[in-house]
């Protein structure tokens, strides 16, 4: 089973810089790209405060995982509309 490397862990554990921002407004993967040629570490999606899908939250973070950025994620409040999704 291959195990995914979350670089800016690693970082952190050398003692070193882990840069990151935050995703409010993006609506797709396309950001993945900007923020690896910019040296971006990390990532957080606010789905709490946000109004993010979490469909486009799992594609935003999948796309992250495999261009080595770590996706980071405030889940939403326990809410209907997320429970539906977690019963499927």
């Amino acid at each position: 089973m291959a195990t995914a490397i979350n670089a800016a862990k690693a970082r952190l554990r050398k003692n070193e810089v882990a840069i990151g921002i935050g995703i409010r407004l993006v609506r797709n993967v396309d950001i993945i790209k900007v923020m690896k040629a910019a040296g971006f570490d990390w990532l957080f999606l606010d789905l709490e405060h946000g109004v993010m899908s979490i469909e486009t939250a799992a594609e935003i973070c999948v796309a992250a995982q495999d261009s080595g950025i770590a996706p980071i994620v405030r889940v939403p409040r326990s809410e209907e509309h997320t429970s539906e999704l977690q019963s499927h």
